[in-house]
């Protein structure tokens, strides 16, 4: 699938209809094909689209229109995405830009306002580049009678840069590591997972403490999943996950700026429970998560399908076969445009699975794998620990 058509299937019914109607108004001639364009695209009418590029005078022509439709569907998704996200992070993001258009225009108190109120919501969010600009418009307008005392913005903006680079270096070792992952999955290189991590920790001059929150404790369990899933043993991981375990028993419940590393931490420690056959503790940290779904319906669609994969594996491993695939056929019928490929996969290969060990039900396995393999799946199989391998 091409980009282009990659972006149409990110739109919802409505919300085609409104980039058809922010089109017309952005269309300052009436013989413009790029709603045409988009019609057919979204039909997949190809006897259409045929026709149309033998109407356009030239194959360059009708791959410059085609890039127009890509340019306007990233500028409505933008705009979309900004107007529709009523985050707290978004919400200051409005502010530094309302802000920034008040200073230019002489409305200093009201605008000094506005940035107090994002400085106090990014410093909770722990938002440091958004904290880092509205720091730098208070400084470019310390001149104004509505600024605050000089020696104290720049104390705060020192202050954030420190913890800037603080998160600069644990996206690098974050990144790095995932680097030796792909090299590890792909390559077969060898590595000692606690040695590349104390490696990593003192390449990047990271300290202990900084390691403590759930963004990086996400990145953490991230990589070691990785790896204990390569090795078929999640033994390797055990004294990471009871550390993360007093960490998260320690925390109070994660604020909004973390829900969503919160939700993988609760996603990953459910998962290695249940590799290590502890169903119980897994069903907790599956209740737990579901809970927080259900509390902010932000990120629900995103970890639905990965909830129901490890409840019904639960199920399964536990004696409850039938309710199992109740579960994961549910979870199949709730899937939409926006669910990923793989979750959809991994649902659908689960459930053969589980048909799969019970003879009666050989002949839809059968089917269901005819299925999967008309829709497609990816290069590797998933495996299921030391319960079965497909």
């Amino acid at each position: 699938m091409d980009a282009l058509a990659t972006l149409i299937n990110l739109l919802g019914d409505q919300d085609k209809k409104d980039f058809k109607a922010f089109m017309r108004k952005k269309n300052k001639r009436h013989d413009v094909k790029n709603i045409l364009l988009f019609e057919l695209l979204n039909t997949d009418d190809i006897n259409g689209l045929e026709k149309l590029l033998k109407k356009t005078k030239s194959r360059d022509s009708y791959h410059a229109l085609r890039k127009r439709l890509h340019d306007n569907l990233l500028l409505f998704l933008s705009q979309k995405t900004f107007e529709s996200n009523n985050s707290q992070a978004s919400e200051v993001m409005r502010l530094i830009v309302v802000s920034r258009f008040l200073l230019e225009n002489d409305v200093d108190k009201t605008a000094f306002k506005c940035l107090v109120k994002a400085e106090q919501i990014a410093t909770k969010l722990e938002q440091y580049n958004l904290l880092n600009d509205i720091l730098l418009l208070k400084i470019n307008y310390a001149h104004s009678e509505a600024s605050e005392n000089l020696e104290d913005l720049t104390t705060r903006f020192m202050v954030n840069q420190q913890h800037m680079q603080r998160e600069a270096k644990l996206n690098l070792a974050y990144a790095f590591l995932r680097q030796e992952m792909r090299e590890v999955n792909l390559k077969g290189k060898v590595v000692n997972l606690a040695a590349l991590m104390l490696g990593t920790i003192r390449k990047y001059q990271i300290a202990v403490k900084d390691l403590m929150n759930y963004k990086s404790i996400y990145q953490i369990l991230f990589i070691a999943n990785e790896y204990a899933a390569i090795h078929q043993d999640y033994s390797f991981i055990e004294r990471y996950i009871q550390r993360i375990q007093h960490f998260i028993q320690g925390k109070k419940k994660a604020d909004e700026s973390h829900l969503f590393y919160q939700l993988h931490v609760l996603y990953f420690l459910a998962n290695f429970h249940l590799r290590n056959r502890s169903f119980e503790k897994s069903a907790e940290y599956l209740s737990e998560m579901k809970n927080q779904m259900e509390q902010h319906r932000f990120h629900e669609s995103q970890f639905y399908p990965r909830h129901q994969l490890l409840s019904a594996l639960n199920l399964y491993f536990t004696g409850m076969g039938g309710e199992g695939i109740a579960v994961l056929m549910k979870a199949l019928e709730m899937t939409t445009k926006k669910t990923k490929q793989e979750d959809i996969e991994d649902l659908r290969i689960c459930l053969t699975m589980f048909y799969r060990c019970r003879m009666k039900d050989l002949a839809y396995a059968i089917l269901l794998c005819f299925s999967i393999l008309i829709n497609g799946t990816r290069k590797k199989w998933v495996c299921f620990g030391p319960f079965v391998k497909i």
